[in-house]
């Protein structure tokens, strides 16, 4: 296998940087920064941009004018001489001549968080998002440079990542991850998980159990603990310029600041938010860097005060911050009060403010019951899995044995010894199950094929029924943590499981009987999670993740089924956002079977649609559908023409539906590559 560099692409960072982590699992941008790329995409000016003419086609023009609706792009103008292969094709977008043609609204939806509380969650307009990939390359060095000032942050943009193939855990297929290395081809290159390098610590939880922090605990007897209320909400984003350039010449010198790098990148901020300068999106990792470049301005600050006050950093005090998480070491608890007053009086020059009732003071070293936790939970899942096989007696018998009552018992025992939270507990929890399942699955696989070599069919049947046991005992705790706190990460890992296990089915030959009731087992406790309804009315990204995993499980499901969970929410089709409506429609493949409720979906669709013609706020879920719908394969062109509205006629949809290559956002065949899609799910990081 032969290996190159990663060459540093101008919209690289549209795949990792851009969408939040908390999408619905067929919902990505791949195929538009594939589209692009074909097309050697380039900004010529903060209005106008040019493609090679060469690879333009009739339904290429007509992609990028859904990129990049409401604006006409018109036919563009040609550049360069006739003839020549590298000739240009140059768009403008006028949006009848006014200066903010780039003032966009982006798609806000809701999504719960592994604690039970939810939070609103944005997804830039497709024309942001070409933007927002083109500054991160075009300041990259700024970039960099402005999150390595301080020496308290503990999560920043380090440099520029690349590529190298990791082998899976459990199938040992080969897959691309970021990290240090190389990139294998453009279809894995588009498969990143972060433009950037991060150090030190991109989840909080190695940071609790990182040696680090246990040294910190040891040498200092005072751990305050504090963060930024509403930090996304509150960031003010001309005070990113107040950072690059100085307050005073930011206020002062307005228009000479405005192409600088602080300028455009408030600028930039701004307007994917509809010109909101009180708060920015939360979610795409690019909001996280706006805000670092601030918070570190803010640490710089703060050490320079402390300093003054003769308190040194690493003798009288440690500080270590986490995104908008702070953790102050003290040697003498007495300076508790002058350390506060000091990052407080930093945090407000940039219009920030220490959350009062999230500010918490400790003794150390801690009695760490998340660390007391993981070790017990890792020994008693290692305890009550038994997986034994090949004696010298009988070397064709095993013992693959995983109780589902007794691990749920041990769990809840652990929370009441530990007295931490469910919410607290369940993502390491579910992280371990699935670890402990993939080690025993892979050794148990080589006793199935000693079996299967050996020729005894009695023999392989009762290894099978074995395996099937205990995959299903997995999947029954898996549920059970999942449904006392649902998430997204939490679905994801189990989803994963659920992959995983019928992936492991199909690796080791398994009858389409044994592998049909293994789904149906499935899919009825699924059924049964999305029906037992507490207190959520809405279709949040969660429980999106559990009806996909549904319809791959079976791609038939009942559509009374579906109705009745919608039913269950006292929620109608009508009342679908564009999320919803999408992963609905996958349950929907043969566009010849008819159906009311595709019929409704399909309404439901051209409703939206038709609202972000009228409404700016509602522009960006326009978009989505727009991009989406014309490569559904369940409806006839003419349907989806009359879905898609008066400005694509059935000839347009047909030219769109030709094309070599769509920036479709949403891709209906995910159930193809399901596992793969939660692997690089589960490679993202998570804040």
């Amino acid at each position: 296998m032969k290996y190159r560099r990663a060459k540093r692409d101008r919209l690289r960072a549209l795949t990792s940087e851009i969408l939040p982590y908390e999408v619905p699992l067929p919902f990505d941008i791949t195929r538009m920064y594939e589209f692009l790329r074909r097309l050697d995409f380039a900004w010529d000016s903060q209005h106008s941009f040019s493609v090679l003419d060469g690879r333009l086609d009739k339904s290429g023009t007509l992609w990028l004018g859904i990129i990049f609706d409401p604006i006409s792009l018109g036919v563009g103008k040609l550049t360069g001489e006739e003839g020549d292969i590298a000739r240009r094709r140059t768009f403008v977008l006028s949006d009848s001549g006014g200066p903010k043609s780039d003032l966009r609204h982006p798609y806000k939806f809701r999504s719960r968080r592994n604690n039970g509380k939810s939070r609103n969650l944005a997804v830039p307009h497709p024309h942001s998002m070409v933007q927002m990939a083109s500054f991160i390359h075009d300041y990259r060095d700024s970039i960099l440079y402005y999150t390595n000032r301080s020496s308290y942050s503990i999560r920043y943009p380090h440099r520029v990542a690349r590529l190298q193939t990791k082998r899976d855990s459990v199938f040992d297929g080969v897959k691309d991850f970021e990290s240090v290395g190389v990139e294998q081809s453009d279809l894995e290159y588009s498969h990143v998980s972060s433009y950037f390098s991060y150090r030190r610590y991109n989840n909080i939880n190695r940071f609790y159990s990182s040696p680090q922090f246990q040294a910190c605990e040891r040498k200092y007897p005072r751990l305050v603990r504090a963060d930024v209320a509403k930090c996304f909400d509150s960031v003010y984003t001309h005070t990113v310029s107040w950072v690059t350039n100085g307050i005073r010449a930011s206020k002062n010198m307005q228009r000479e600041t405005a192409d600088t790098f602080g300028g455009k990148f408030d600028k930039l901020m701004q307007y994917l938010n509809f010109a909101e300068t009180s708060g920015i999106i939360i979610g795409p990792e690019l909001s996280r860097v706006f805000a670092e470049i601030i918070l570190q301005e803010v640490d710089v600050r703060v050490e320079r005060e402390l300093e003054k006050k003769g308190l040194l950093r690493g003798t009288h005090y440690e500080i270590m911050r986490y995104v908008d998480d702070y953790f102050v070491f003290l040697a003498d608890p007495q300076n508790t009060e002058l350390v506060e007053e000091i990052l407080t009086a930093q945090l407000a020059i940039f219009k920030l403010h220490l959350n009062d009732q999230k500010q918490h003071h400790f003794d150390t070293p801690l009695a760490s019951h998340m660390s007391v936790a993981k070790v017990r939970m890792r020994e008693a899942l290692a305890h009550r899995t038994h997986c034994e096989y090949g004696s010298e007696e009988e070397p064709l018998k095993a013992n693959l044995y995983f109780s589902a009552k007794q691990a749920i018992l041990d769990y809840k025992a652990l929370l009441i010894d530990t007295e931490l939270k469910h919410g607290e507990l369940a993502n390491s929890y579910l992280y371990e199950l699935g670890r402990r399942r993939d080690k025993t699955v892979r050794k148990y696989r080589d006793y199935l094929k000693h079996v299967s070599e050996a020729g005894d069919q009695k023999a392989l049947h009762g290894a099978h029924v074995l395996l099937v046991r205990y995959l299903v005992e997995v999947l029954d705790v898996a549920i059970f943590i999942y449904s006392g706190a649902p998430s997204v990460s939490h679905g994801v890992k189990l989803n994963r499981m659920v992959a995983a296990s019928l992936g492991e089915l199909e690796l080791n030959k398994f009858g389409t009987l044994e592998t049909r009731q293994f789904r149906d087992r499935v899919c009825r406790e699924i059924i049964a999670q999305l029906t037992a309804v507490k207190d959520e009315r809405s279709f949040g990204v969660h429980t999106l993740l559990l009806l996909d995993c549904l319809i791959y499980l079976n791609p038939k499901v009942p559509e009374d089924t579906l109705l009745a969970i919608l039913d269950r929410r006292g929620t109608q089709v009508e009342d679908l956002d564009a999320f919803g409506v999408l992963t609905l429609l996958r349950r929907f493949s043969e566009p010849r079977a008819t159906s009311d409720f595709k019929a409704r979906l399909l309404q439901r669709a051209k409703s939206l649609i038709e609202r972000g013609k009228d409404h700016q706020e509602d522009q960006t879920a326009r978009a989505i559908l727009l991009l989406s719908l014309p490569t559904f394969p369940g409806a006839w062109p003419n349907e989806v023409a009359n879905v898609m509205g008066d400005n694509y006629s059935l000839s347009k949809v047909l030219s769109l539906q030709s094309s070599k290559q769509d920036p479709s956002m949403f891709s209906w065949n995910a159930s193809d590559n399901y596992y793969e899609r939660l692997l690089l799910k589960s490679a993202q990081f998570v804040y």
